[in-house]
């Protein structure tokens, strides 16, 4: 992959999560919904993967899509205009999307809030480069700190900057929308081009033949039609506004603070460096340390009490005991990190009160924690809720609910997990 010329700051931006987990850790899964839609192909090479460098504090953008890189500012005023009309049809594309998902998943399900949260950009104008002949996006998903989501929506920045675009008719290129407006996940790709409305499209000119002399025609003497005048798009009268008049301000606040402090306040004496008190402090803590492995040795350790398991009784489950649960078990399932592919192992281990901790391993040898709660719901059956995960390696998993049934050994049970492609089955038994 290949590093665009835009970078951001991450002082200067705020990135979108979505319930609680951030936007850029569900790339992975957004690429493999746009691998099964009508147009996938071009919504994956239209936005870039983001690469977080956190001793820069910079926010690094790439991308797989080969050609020469041309900012916004590098582009003519026609490439402007056909840029825009393909971010509309871009955003169209993944609203369909989102629809088709909210029909199998639901209005709340994880995969359709990150589509439209990526929907965000702090300005086209500094996000939207060409490589090639593809348009490729970055800074998605991301806005200046304090400010709305919508303000920020990318159909309306396009609509706004193909507005203030000032283009004869006759500079328009013949075929802005290579996009599928459609979406779906499967189907034929249905190529729309956009037309110009009749008000201003170019008048047919008919030409006449010239009048025969000595009945020969020369070509090379036949004038041409004059030309009509050619037609201006409107552009819109007002001020723009200035985004970032709040940041000047900001600074002179700062900056009043800094004199006043000043005047109010006398220098602060800094006392030379004391050496000796060094040593000393050093030798204390040694000390110290000594005597705590000289008390070490004499701590005994605890035998942990031994308890029988119990079996998932109906008995039991009328009464809800949860003592039942006292020990560790395992939720046994075909899932895989999202991210990575690795295949997963979840563990559970509960005491008396059905309170306890929830623990994922990955082959990688990644351990991820949580806290879990056992709820027994009838004879039968039984809910375990977790809370979400925090890994080592920084990353997260989110919260989930598993709603189990007892089977007739009274030792194992039948559970059903909230996925992101949907629900999946797991067991849970004792370990």
């Amino acid at each position: 992959m290949r590093q665009l010329p835009i970078q951001t700051k991450i002082s200067e931006v705020e990135v979108t999560h979505v319930f609680g987990q951030p936007l850029f850790g569900l790339f992975g899964q957004v690429m493999r919904i746009f691998g099964r839609s009508a147009d996938g192909a071009q919504l994956k090479n239209l936005f870039s993967e983001p690469s977080i460098s956190k001793i820069e504090r910079v926010i690094y953008w790439r991308t797989r899509v080969t050609g020469e890189v041309r900012l916004w500012a590098d582009l003519s005023d026609a490439e402007r205009f056909s840029a825009t009309k393909k971010i509309t049809l871009y955003c169209e594309s993944i609203q369909n999307l989102c629809d088709v998902l909210t029909k199998e998943q639901g209005p709340n399900a994880l995969i359709v809030e990150a589509l439209r949260c990526m929907l965000v950009s702090p300005g086209i104008e500094e996000s939207l480069c060409l490589v090639g002949d593809q348009l490729v996006l970055t800074q998605w998903g991301c806005r200046p700190f304090g400010r709305q989501a919508s303000d920020y929506d990318l159909k309306v920045q396009g609509a706004k900057a193909r507005a203030s675009l000032k283009i004869p008719v006759t500079d328009l290129p013949v075929d802005v929308a290579s996009p599928n407006v459609k979406s779906g996940y499967s189907g034929e790709q249905d190529n729309l081009p956009l037309e110009m409305p009749e008000s201003n499209s170019r008048p047919a000119v008919q030409e006449k033949a010239p009048a025969e002399t000595n009945n020969k025609v020369d070509d090379a003497h036949v004038q041409a039609p004059e030309e009509p005048a050619e037609a201006v798009l409107p552009v819109p009268v007002g001020p723009t506004p200035n985004r970032f008049y709040w940041r000047w301000l900001l600074l002179l606040l700062l900056l009043i603070i800094l004199l006043l402090g000043l005047l109010f306040k006398k220098w602060t004496y800094i006392a030379s460096y004391d050496t000796v008190a060094e040593a000393r402090y050093r030798a204390d803590i040694a000390d110290l340390w000594l005597k705590i492995d000289d008390k070490s040795k004499t701590c005994r350790p605890i035998s942990p009490s031994k308890t029988t398991p119990q079996p998932l009784t109906p008995e039991a489950l009328g009464r809800k005991d949860l003592n039942v649960f006292n020990g560790n078990w395992l939720l046994i399932t075909t899932l895989l990190n999202a991210k990575t592919d690795e295949k997963i192992q979840i563990q559970f281990s509960f005491d008396g009160r059905g309170n306890g901790i929830t623990t994922t391993r990955e082959l990688s040898g990644n351990v991820c924690s949580g806290t879990a709660v056992v709820t027994i719901n009838s004879a039968n059956g039984f809910s375990v809720e977790t809370s979400q995960q925090s890994c080592a390696n920084g990353s997260a998993y989110r919260p989930d609910k598993a709603e189990c049934t007892v089977r007739n050994d009274n030792k194992t049970a039948d559970c059903i997990l909230r996925c992101v492609d949907g629900k999946c089955d797991a067991r849970f038994e004792r370990r």
